[in-house]
This record gives C-alpha cells, sequence and structure tokens, in this order.
C-alpha cells in the first residue's frame, strides 16, 4: 500500500511536470491533506508547481492556474460541481 502510494505520486508529477496536466489529489482527512500537502511542497520547493491544499478549514480557493490541488472528499466533490457547472 506504501510503495502503491509512492508510484502513484510520482507518476502524478510525471503528469504535471512532464505533460503540463493538472492533478486532483483527493484523501479522507483534513489532517492527512496537510501533512501530503507540505511534503509535496518541500519536495517541489524548487520547481516551479502551485500547489494548493482546500478542506473545510482552509481558506484557498481553486483557480486555473494551479497544478496540483490536494483536497478532501467534500471539496474534491464541490471542485467538480463547480467545474462541471462552468
Amino acid at each position: 500500500s506504501v510503495g502503491k502510494s509512492i508510484v502513484s505520486e510520482i507518476l502524478m508529477l510525471r503528469a504535471i511536470l512532464g505533460f503540463k496536466r493538472r492533478a486532483i489529489y483527493v484523501l479522507p482527512y483534513v489532517s492527512i491533506v496537510s501533512e501530503k500537502c507540505q511534503t509535496l511542497l518541500r519536495l517541489a520547493e524548487n520547481i516551479n508547481l502551485k500547489i494548493i491544499q482546500l478542506h473545510s478549514q482552509s481558506e484557498a480557493t481553486w483557480t486555473p492556474d494551479v497544478d496540483l490541488t490536494i483536497c478532501t472528499i467534500e471539496k474534491a466533490n464541490s471542485l467538480m460541481n463547480k467545474l462541471i457547472e462552468e
């Protein structure tokens, strides 16, 4: 499970950096979202990569220039609904 997680993160970052894609990383809890965001921000500190976290306690909002959005299930649902409406 840990190995699968690392592989999926590497593939996600490859899609973002190599193919200029955007990604949404959905996690179940606010604490995990915050932890994952901090980890990936440290990993990508020397790379031009815009990462935000969206959860019930965050004040960030999604914009089209965000490369990676790390969010809870509820915020992912809200974001998908917003994008579908637009």
